[in-house]
């Protein structure tokens, strides 16, 4: 939903071309769908080279979604410009922490990695693994980046440009 709105207080709907990429085409369709139904069957019934092509359309999905969130942001006219590195770094991080925990988490599963190589269980499940704070970091990074707040600390943004910044 955030891709829709500006930042600013506004309530008005002013969505991005590069907004609408990420709300409508990635985020809702491709990384949803491909992480579901599809990515179960293939693990469900051990399919490799489909696997591997869904892992491959989920690693995609989640780079053109930092990709076209970072653009989204870049392109806003309420943001300084001097920001848009610190906004675009937080917004890269998060996919790619995400992308790192799943990999992590699948490798620790008991039917993950070792099952789709083996063909036999994981008897040595790691069931507290570094996999989920780093999908919870991905998502909370991701977050930061979209909503503009690297350039929110310490400054108000949304003061008019004669006004002095709150102390």
């Amino acid at each position: 939903m955030s891709y829709l709105f500006p930042m600013n207080p506004t309530k008005d709907i002013d969505p991005s071309p590069f907004g609408i990429a990420a709300c409508v085409a990635i985020v809702c369709f491709a990384i949803s769908y491909v992480a579901s139904v599809p990515m179960s069957d293939a693990v469900m019934t051990r399919n490799g080279p489909k696997k591997k092509k869904l892992s491959l359309i989920f690693l995609l999905g989640w780079i053109t979604l930092g990709v076209m969130s970072g653009l989204d942001v870049a392109s806003d006219k309420n943001l300084d410009k001097s920001h848009a590195g610190s906004r675009c770094l937080c917004i890269m991080f998060g996919p790619f922490t995400v992308i790192l925990s799943q990999k992590i988490l699948f490798g620790a599963r008991k039917t993950g990695t070792f099952w789709d190589e083996k063909g036999t269980p994981n008897f040595n499940p790691i069931v507290y693994s570094m996999g989920g704070p780093l999908f919870v970091w991905g998502w909370f990074m991701f977050w930061i980046g979209t909503c503009g707040t690297p350039q929110l600390m310490g400054i108000d943004t949304f003061t008019k440009p004669s006004a002095t910044p709150a102390t």
